[in-house]
């Protein structure tokens, strides 16, 4: 498999990416009533949320890793923009999480639409992909066939490659805000901005320990606590994973630490990794070099630690690894002239706080209920993202404090109107209005709820109607 990143395509995307298969139950879809998708590529997730708020749409989020797409901008969606959708369904949106940290081997998009699930699970494995199956109601396509996928060979064929290519001059003007976020991508853990994606576990059992490293680390999780064990009757190779802690197949959130057990290796001893966070690079790299690592040494432009001072560490602090493993510091190179304000829309209040003071930025936080915006999440920073700014200046960030309380809508009494026109009124106030025969349009009779019923925004009423007898 290719190895060259610079060379992404329409069909191609970083080796471990996710691909969303949409499955078909086989069921007729329940509703009959539609509503627009929005049309919201390119808008930033916070602006794309609110427009689908608008509409009587559920939202699904997830995210890719793709150099030809903006981060924090939607890439596609499902249904596509300004097609009908079924009111009170989900739409899929995919953000872009922009390009991978580091080199990523390229695999191939396959097309796995109108595939049998298992085939086209295996399809997207067998490419080095990982897939997320949801389940979508479907009169067309049958049970257990792949109805659509995101992305797919279209999602990226009009997009424009964010910076490869590039002069030389605009590469080095873009390094101050490469190395800002890094500095926010180390301080995070490097996975927290997707905290509320799901991924799976991937099955390392078997490999050695740095290729189960590199494949869960390629999945999006973090290592945790690496235990030496005695070796089993199936596993006796020294350095050989045994078993995970969660194990494989478990959903789990994205970032989150897998412990690994480990047949005990007698040519190799682990040791704890001192925490240098905070010393002169002389007595971090003298610690560490006591402690039995190898160092190595980068530099990084922050605020929040004085020049020569290191400012972030990879392994952490605190956790094992073998003696002679290498430990990466990050000194600082002082403060920039300049902050850029990192894009924290979407993140927690403590993870966005987090990055903010790292760049060397303050931050106060107001609350605002909302109906599209997970409680905690970030909505909104003034100044805004991408704004240039002086060290020390204070970012308002605008966080959501959960859903507000949902209004209860009453059931007007339909009886005697036209079937589409009560299905209408339905749709303007926020419910899902079934027409029971399917399509029937005719005098309504009835309605389940009845009429005077106080309801949720959202909730489908059937809309009984009073079929006349063909002549």
């Amino acid at each position: 498999m290719s190895t060259d990143t610079m060379g992404y395509s329409s069909s191609t995307v970083p080796q471990g990416s996710r691909v969303v298969l949409i499955v078909s139950t086989g069921e007729q879809p329940r509703s009959t009533s539609f509503v627009t998708m929005p049309d919201i590529i390119g808008k930033s997730q916070g602006a794309a949320l609110e427009e689908i708020s608008k509409t009587s749409l559920q939202t699904q989020v997830v995210y890719d890793y793709h150099p030809l797409n903006k981060k924090g901008t939607v890439t596609a969606t499902r249904p596509a923009p300004s097609t009908n959708a079924l009111a009170g369904t989900d739409a899929l949106v995919l953000i872009s999480s922009g390009e991978p940290m580091g080199e990523r081997s390229i695999a191939p998009l396959p097309n796995v639409i109108g595939m049998d699930e298992a085939s086209a699970l295996e399809e997207i494995r067998s490419a080095g992909l990982n897939a997320q199956v949801m389940y979508e109601p479907s009169a067309t396509v049958p049970a257990g066939y792949i109805i659509d996928q995101l992305p797919n060979q279209s999602t990226y064929a009009n997009m424009k490659k964010s910076g490869k290519g590039k002069m030389w001059a605009a590469i080095a003007a873009a390094l101050l805000v490469l190395g800002l976020a890094l500095a926010g991508f180390f301080m995070l853990g490097g996975m927290d901005l997707f905290a509320r994606e799901k991924v799976e576990v991937p099955d390392v059992v078997g490999m050695t320990e740095a290729e189960a490293v590199a494949a869960l680390e390629e999945a999006g999780l973090e290592i945790g606590t690496i235990s030496d064990k005695e070796a089993t009757e199936e596993f006796t190779e020294p350095g050989t994973v045994i078993a995970t802690k969660p194990e494989a197949g478990d959903e789990v959130a994205k970032g989150s630490k897998v412990d690994l057990d480990v047949v005990i290796d007698p040519s190799k001893v682990r040791a704890d990794v001192p925490k240098v966070i905070g010393m002169t690079a002389e007595e971090a790299t003298t610690a560490l070099e006591a402690a039995g690592f190898i160092v190595a040494s980068e530099f990084v432009a922050t605020n929040k630690f004085a020049e020569g001072i290191v400012a972030e560490q990879s392994p952490a602090g605190g956790t094992r690894s073998h003696k002679e493993a290498q430990v990466t510091i990050r000194i600082s190179s002082g403060p920039a002239a300049d902050v850029t304000v990192p894009d924290v829309v979407g993140l927690s209040e403590d993870a966005a706080q987090k990055l903010l003071s790292n760049v060397g930025l303050t931050f106060s936080s107001a609350y605002s209920p909302s109906d599209w915006a997970a409680k905690g999440t970030v909505m909104s920073s003034s100044p805004s993202a991408g704004s240039v700014v002086t060290p020390n200046t204070n970012v308002a960030l605008v966080v959501s404090s959960g859903p507000t309380q949902e209004p209860t809508v009453t059931i007007p009494n339909y009886v005697g109107w036209n079937s589409m026109d009560a299905q209408r009124n339905l749709a303007d106030l926020g419910l899902v209005g079934s027409l029971n025969p399917a399509g029937a349009d005719g005098q309504v009779v009835s309605t389940d709820p009845a009429a005077g019923a106080a309801v949720q925004k959202g909730t489908t009423v059937k809309i009984n109607v009073k079929v006349e007898p063909e002549q």
